[in-house]
């Protein structure tokens, strides 16, 4: 069954949440599966109500561009469904999610008979790109060390697992994929990643990272 209670839905009157439970489609993906892959036919919209996806974008030659975490309440494949274009990601379950579904069919449908499903998207789609100005603004004026420090706060707020040291980041994501999703090389993930453990900001354990909690007065 589909939560009303779930972020996602937050201003929709409950009228307009039975008539998307009524077409929608409940799914289940284990950690490491992967939802929809670039390139891939756009075959509707997906909305995360549990779990933790991560989407990456590749360039033409195989190298990531681009990395972005996506918690409940996100909406997945928006513009793409608004413009049927193909998917310009890929996106891969972290963690075990649940995700419901339209298909490009039962969205146009729902759109026509319900315009205000449309301002619906739009203001997820509006959140989503303000984050993405914030994010370049920040990439253009920010220096590097600080980036990555601000996004594993964010991160380990966001979606880390809290421990009696500190708040635990073990999502596996690789040095490459930090590095873009903060906009940096991989090398300076590294570099400024040692540094921190040198400062007992973190502890590394691998691909896992733990956020003392000493560093929160950092």
């Amino acid at each position: 069954m589909i939560s009303t209670s779930v972020q996602l839905f937050a201003g929709m009157t409950p009228e307009k949440i039975e008539v998307i439970r009524a077409a929608a489609h409940l799914l289940e993906h284990p950690a490491g599966s992967k939802i929809y892959a670039q390139g891939d036919p756009t075959d509707g919209l997906y909305c995360l109500c549990q779990g933790l996806i991560k989407e990456i974008s590749l360039n033409s030659e195989g190298h990531l561009r681009w990395v972005r975490l996506l918690g409940p309440g996100e909406l997945l494949g928006s513009g793409e469904s608004l413009c049927s274009t193909p998917q310009a990601q890929t996106a891969i379950a972290l963690r075990q999610s649940q995700l419901i579904w339209l298909s490009q069919e039962e969205f146009k449908n729902i759109a026509t008979e319900h315009a205000d499903l449309l301002l619906w998207v739009a203001t997820h789609m509006a959140h989503q790109l303000c984050r993405l100005r914030t994010a370049l603004v920040q990439r253009a004026y920010t220096e590097s060390a600080v980036r990555l420090t601000e996004a594993l706060h964010h991160v380990a707020k966001e979606f880390g697992t809290v421990t009696e040291r500190g708040r635990l980041i073990d999502l596996d994501l690789s040095r490459d994929e930090w590095a873009a999703l903060v906009g940096i090389a991989p090398e300076t993930v590294s570099r400024v990643l040692h540094q921190l453990a040198e400062r007992g900001v973190i502890e590394l354990h691998g691909r896992r990272i733990l956020l003392l909690n000493s560093a929160r007065s950092l």
